[in-house]
């Protein structure tokens, strides 16, 4: 038996020192190179016909965000005409805000209650402006999946208080969801690896983690593997892609 990280890490395409075979992800701009082979790209407010320029272009997926948001169909209708394979989303979340309210009646003995406005803890989905949306994300990524996504980016800076919402949607959709940083790249990852059961790591660009600090973010995601099984366990782990710091 031999111990491996079944950790994936994938990288921003330009970004320094990206190992050969690496997933690579790639925002929607100007600056987007003609040929997107292997790139996974995060699309802007833009429509269907948009998409199909980009997988024209050899994009590996295009990730529907605002055009999904605003219409779920453009998921199932891209999928069907260019195959499920090609089509994911990515979102941008924060924690849900919660307010208390008082009670309009009084049915516990004339004492009126404080309700809160959610009785759970979730993400908000915020959209292209930055402006929250009220869409619970793990609804709307359920919906995304039901509607032929094969892949999600979550973008979300992940606290301890988030770690179950975190360990639930990867259960829920095993090897689906890819998760980075939104705007706290030196947050610490590990938690999110060991405790929220995050198996596909985008790293911020830029990464200023050193070797032994990516040696423990990958330490909490160590399996035992039978030996010359390791590629069984993960195709692109952290054995398998050098970390670079």
């Amino acid at each position: 038996m031999k111990k491996i990280s079944n950790l994936k890490l994938a990288r921003w395409a330009g970004a320094d020192g990206v190992p050969e075979g690496c997933a690579r992800f790639m925002r929607d701009g100007d600056d987007l190179p003609e040929s997107l082979a292997g790139i996974n790209v995060l699309m802007g407010d833009d429509d269907e016909a948009y998409a199909a320029n980009l997988l024209a272009r050899g994009a590996e997926r295009v990730l529907l965000g605002e055009l999904a948001l605003r219409d779920s169909g453009a998921v199932q209708r891209l999928s069907e005409q260019y195959g499920s394979e090609h089509i994911g989303v990515w979102l941008a979340a924060v924690k849900s805000g919660n307010s208390w309210a008082m009670a309009d009646e009084a049915p516990n003995a004339g004492f009126k209650c404080m309700y809160p406005s959610r009785a759970v803890p979730g993400w908000e989905m915020l959209d292209g402006a930055g402006a929250t949306t009220s869409t619970d994300s793990e609804w709307w990524l359920q919906q995304m999946f039901e509607l032929g996504a094969t892949m999600a980016l979550v973008c979300m800076d992940i606290h301890d208080d988030d770690l179950n919402i975190c360990a639930g949607l990867n259960i829920a959709h095993e090897g689906k969801i890819w998760f980075t940083p939104l705007r706290e790249p030196d947050i610490d990852l590990e938690p999110w690896v060991r405790w929220g059961k995050v198996r596909q790591l985008l790293l911020p660009e830029p990464n200023n983690r050193d070797e032994a600090e990516m040696a423990r973010i990958a330490e909490a995601a160590m399996v035992l593997a039978e030996a010359g099984d390791e590629e069984a366990v993960t195709a692109t782990s952290l054995e398998a892609e050098p970390i670079q710091a």
